[in-house]
């Protein structure tokens, strides 16, 4: 009974005393590939841009702590690109995320200027995706002419392309990771706060379920930078 008691007392202390906020951000995204390119010579991986738009809901506990949560759209694109006799040959896949974050922030400064940090765990949904390149189109019945090639697309007619991915069985759409960032925000009025935020995310689940041994893991790793607001809610309503 007793720790029912301290349990209910802090509960309405937290309940009483804290403050809701909701608001919206966008920005931009650079995702990195974390792989190894095995046995594809003349292969990097290189990182991409992308956008993201999220609407974040804040619980702040006290002046300096709050519980963050929310959900939103982030791209997590990235770029594969071959050198040497395969110079001109590259694909960029474009992947969109339903990503909902759990994170405590941080936040420090005056009443009007603070900055804040913030980690937590995020789980995100593989939503969409989109493959655009040029390959070698060795099916095609009409070749390049040029004698003694130098590039893989001089002797095969390169192949530009540009189209949805069709998700397979062996890909992983449930991604899990943590992530942290760091800002400062401006309160406007009772009514609007503004933020400016540095974001990384990193994920601990791969983008291919496990299906055959000695498989390369593929791990997203982003960074993010965005703009937005966050209203407060007793004020709004």
């Amino acid at each position: 009974m007793k720790k029912c008691a301290i349990f209910l007392l802090f509960f309405y202390s937290i309940h009483g005393n804290g403050q809701w906020y909701a608001g919206f951000e966008a920005g931009g995204t650079r995702n990195f590939l974390i792989t190894t390119t095995g046995g594809g010579s003349f292969t990097s991986y290189q990182g991409a841009t992308g956008i993201a738009f999220d609407i974040p809901v804040l619980f702040r506990v006290n002046d300096w702590l709050a519980i963050e949560s929310g959900a939103g759209f982030e791209q997590k694109n990235y770029r594969m690109v071959r050198s040497g006799f395969f110079q001109g040959v590259w694909q960029q896949n474009s992947n969109g995320y339903l990503q909902l974050p759990l994170q405590g922030n941080c936040s420090f400064g005056g009443k009007k200027i603070k900055g804040f940090v913030k980690t937590g765990v995020y789980g995100a949904y593989w939503l969409t995706a989109r493959i655009k390149g040029t390959s070698p189109n060795i099916l095609s019945p009409t070749d390049t002419t040029t004698l003694n090639p130098t590039a893989l697309l001089e002797a095969n007619n390169g192949y530009n392309y540009n189209q949805r991915y069709s998700f397979s069985t062996k890909d992983n759409r449930v991604e899990f990771g943590w992530l942290t960032g760091v800002g400062i925000s401006y309160q406007l009025n009772r009514l609007t706060c503004l933020f400016l935020e540095g974001s990384y995310t990193s994920a601990i689940t791969g983008q291919q379920k496990k299906y055959q041994l000695n498989q390369t893991p593929r791990y997203n790793s982003t960074y993010g930078i965005s703009i937005g607001t966050l209203f407060h809610l007793k004020h709004l309503l």
